[in-house]
């Protein structure tokens, strides 16, 4: 792939993103890592996963948030 077409699907990504339409930003860029081993898209692709994760959580239904030692 060339440059300049990884370019143009990282500015969808983002367009993406911006969109709040995480989950097909999140479904391009595992399209893309993929295609292409760059370190970017991955750190970009953990950051969003992480960002999924705790939009997903319901800080009301578990006032631990995971700070017991016990449960890790």
């Amino acid at each position: 792939m060339k440059r300049k077409e990884i370019d143009e699907l990282l500015n969808r990504v983002s367009n993406l993103i911006g969109e709040q339409r995480l989950g097909e930003a999140l479904n391009a860029l595992n399209q893309l890592e993929k295609a292409e081993k760059l370190p970017e898209v991955k750190i970009l692709r953990i950051q969003l996963e992480s960002i999924l994760r705790y939009q997903n959580l319901d800080i009301y239904a578990n006032t631990n948030l995971f700070m017991d030692p016990w449960l890790e």
